[in-house]
């Protein structure tokens, strides 16, 4: 029996565990973007899409 290193189906499920990792982290991180894009377009200092006027000053 040879080694799990050099079995070529243990070597590709090594990848696609290492490509699905990859891929949960880049979901998760969309995910963080995506809640912070809601927050800030909720947020009081957000500005109707049909104003022209631009921010106030305080």
């Amino acid at each position: 029996m040879t080694a799990p290193t050099n079995d070529p189906e243990f070597n590709d499920l090594d990848d696609a565990r290492s490509d699905l990792r990859e891929g949960l982290a880049n979901s998760r991180a969309i995910v963080r973007q995506s809640r912070l894009l809601i927050e800030l377009s909720e947020s009081d200092s957000a500005l109707p899409a049909n104003d022209d006027l631009g921010p106030i000053a305080n």
